[in-house]
């Protein structure tokens, strides 16, 4: 469009010229025609006047008058037709003219405002190549692998003037976060807003930093009121400035539901029961608004899912479709599949439908590849010299020992669907020995070193489970 509004003066102009140009040779043409049709007529007129001069009969004074006028009426209105041809081709090229200067007067303005345009458009480029380049910087910050060390790397580029930006400051108020560091996540939240940072991001954002101080926060009931109060009225100020500008808030509705959630189990630790379901039911349906505005969320699939599960049993099967929904959407999501195997296996108990225990099966198996791929990346990594590091997502020590447990219970499970005497139950059981039996010496190792009584409680949990099957084989 812009192309095609820079030409059109020009265009216009050249038009204009042309039917001017034809104007002209027209009028020149109609004014020769006239000037013949005057001196036709003239001759005409003497040529009569004179054979009447000679006839007797028309030799009076009365018929030399009348043609006289009749001879001048003819010249005046030939000449008068001559005036308005003149006339007419002046007209014309003078409006030619006065149009020719207007745009001539006006294209200096088009060209200047089109000089705007590009300057405009230069300056936008070069914000976009700055952005880029800090974001880069960041991405680079954030390949550091612990928090400590991004935070750190973050720093430098805040106290480089260059890229001093609110991307910056988002992004290590974030990581401040993490570390439970909130006081210092606040003041960077409140610089990235000051530098410009969009509003939407900064209140959800002291949102989340708020909703994680009152999960994490150990005071008394009138403290912990307030921070769950104030990361609400947080994330509804998002909410609110993301509906203005007509744009997707569906990641602030799930924020805002799983604060609901967390504040309903914390009145349910109050036992104050109550209210508990009463937030516990504004969280699904909060968490359905979001779903609603973005069907492919998978947070608010999973925490859907939870909230579903807590209500207990008879709201299994729905908690059961919103893990498969996560999962579906994000494949990728290893909690999600530790919720659907654990509850995979309840409704194996409550329905004694195989399906649920072979897609426990498949989520345990899945997860216990993607934690060896990590360790055997991690080893790989170890035993080089490249300095390349990873961001750890989970403690893989920790998932192994959990994949390992619940792939031991689901053979004892499998196991009862089989015949005693049957090879399909001898191999499941004798799989679910030895993952129980390397369970407890990596236990033990963990407890002697550690001394964490976490590690003894999960001995005795995996000792047990061994000494069930060796007294109980069916």
């Amino acid at each position: 469009m812009k192309k095609r509004t820079q030409f059109v003066p020009n265009i216009i102009s050249i038009l204009i010229s042309f039917i001017a140009i034809a104007v002209f040779i027209v009028s020149i043409i109609q004014l020769n025609n006239v000037r013949r049709f005057v001196l036709e007529q003239k001759a005409e007129i003497d040529k009569i006047y004179l054979s009447i001069r000679n006839d007797t009969i028309y030799s009076d004074n009365t018929s030399d008058e009348k043609f006289i006028e009749y001879a001048k009426e003819i010249d005046q209105k030939s000449a008068d037709a001559i005036n308005i041809v003149i006339a007419f081709v002046g007209c014309i090229f003078s409006v030619t003219t006065i149009i020719n200067t207007i745009i001539a007067l006006r294209m200096p303005n088009a060209y200047e405002v089109r000089l705007k345009e590009i300057d405009s458009m230069l300056v936008e480029v070069k914000n976009y190549a700055m952005d880029a380049k800090i974001y880069a910087k960041i991405v680079e910050a954030n390949s550091s692998s612990t928090n400590r060390e991004k935070i750190e790397d973050l720093s430098n580029i805040i106290s480089n003037d260059e890229y001093n930006s609110s991307q910056a400051y988002f992004s290590r108020g974030f990581l401040y976060d993490e570390i439970k560091e909130y006081a210092k996540a606040e003041t960077d939240y409140r610089m990235a807003l000051k530098l410009g940072g969009e509003k939407n991001t900064y209140y959800n954002s002291m949102g989340v930093l708020y909703n994680n101080m009152f999960s994490n926060s150990k005071e008394e009931d009138k403290r912990r009121i307030y921070l769950f109060k104030t990361a609400e009225k947080y994330y509804l100020r998002a909410i609110e400035i993301l509906e203005k500008k007509g744009q997707n808030s569906s990641y602030c509705y799930c924020n805002l539901a799983c604060l609901y959630q967390d504040y309903a189990k914390y009145k349910g630790e109050c036992e104050n029961l109550k209210e508990s379901q009463q937030y516990s039911d504004k969280a699904i349906n909060l968490f359905g608004k979001a779903l609603k505005l973005d069907d492919n969320n998978a947070t608010a699939h999973m925490n859907r899912g939870i909230s579903f599960e807590e209500m207990g049993k008879e709201h299994y099967e729905d908690a059961y479709k919103d893990y498969l929904s996560c999962i579906e959407i994000d494949p990728e999501n290893d909690q999600a599949r530790i919720y659907r195997a654990e509850l995979g296996l309840k409704l194996f108990t409550q329905t004694n439908n195989i399906k649920y225990l072979s897609e426990a099966k498949k989520d345990v198996t899945s997860l216990r590849k993607q934690s060896n791929r990590i360790d055997r990346l991690l080893e790989q990594i170890s035993a080089s010299e490249n300095k390349l590091k990873i961001v750890q997502p989970v403690d893989v020590d920790s998932l192994l020992r959990k994949i390992d447990e619940k792939i031991a219970d689901l053979c004892v499970e499998e196991a009862k669907t089989h015949n005693v005497s049957s090879n399909e139950y001898s191999d499941n059981i004798s799989e679910a020995k030895k993952l129980y039996s390397d369970l407890i010496n990596n236990y033990k190792e963990q407890y002697e070193t550690t001394k964490n009584p976490d590690a003894l409680s999960s001995l005795q949990r995996i000792q047990e489970k061994l000494n069930k099957i060796d007294s109980n084989p069916q």
